[in-house]
């Protein structure tokens, strides 16, 4: 008989360290705490694309994911519109070490290329392309009503 309470604890401790391991995996970063539900980068990144993206990322929402083109005074403004994109084939996950894994497809205009995949990756207070190692620092946002103001001007090409 003791041997049997005894298998069936060790049975329950097992399985509370499986579902403790699962939580944790979806437990979003530090990022998160704090006022305002979404993170947004406080400057473009470079993802392959010019002049850079603005994104903005729902940490608790797996398809949470928008982006923007810059306005003048950078991420907190923003050139294109009418209001923010939601992401083309959006995921948010976590990854190892408290970090959140944030993957989309962006549309790019162009014949040979018509699609990039966006890899990206937050962490901490920053977020890093996963392909071109840009990074921006991030802060969070209650909303993503992102005021509407011209780019910047272009450099004339060389």
């Amino acid at each position: 008989m003791r041997a049997i309470v005894c298998a069936r604890l060790v049975a329950s401790m097992a399985s509370a360290s499986i579902a403790c391991a699962a939580l944790e995996a979806q437990t979003p970063g530090p990022y998160v705490t704090g006022p305002g539900r979404y993170v947004m980068t406080m400057a473009p990144l470079r993802v392959g694309v010019d002049p850079g993206l603005c994104v903005a990322v729902d940490p608790t929402d797996r398809r949470g994911v928008w982006w923007w083109e810059p306005g003048q005074s950078g991420c907190g403004t923003r050139s294109t519109g009418p209001q923010v994109f939601q992401a083309d084939e959006a995921s948010v996950s976590a990854a190892p070490g408290g970090a959140t894994a944030v993957g989309f497809r962006l549309g790019t205009h162009s014949a040979a290329r018509p699609f990039i995949r966006v890899r990206l990756l937050l962490e901490g207070d920053q977020m890093r392309s996963l392909d071109t190692g840009s990074r921006s620092a991030v802060r969070r946002r209650p909303d993503l009503a992102v005021p509407e103001e011209a780019p910047k001007a272009r450099s004339p090409a060389s």
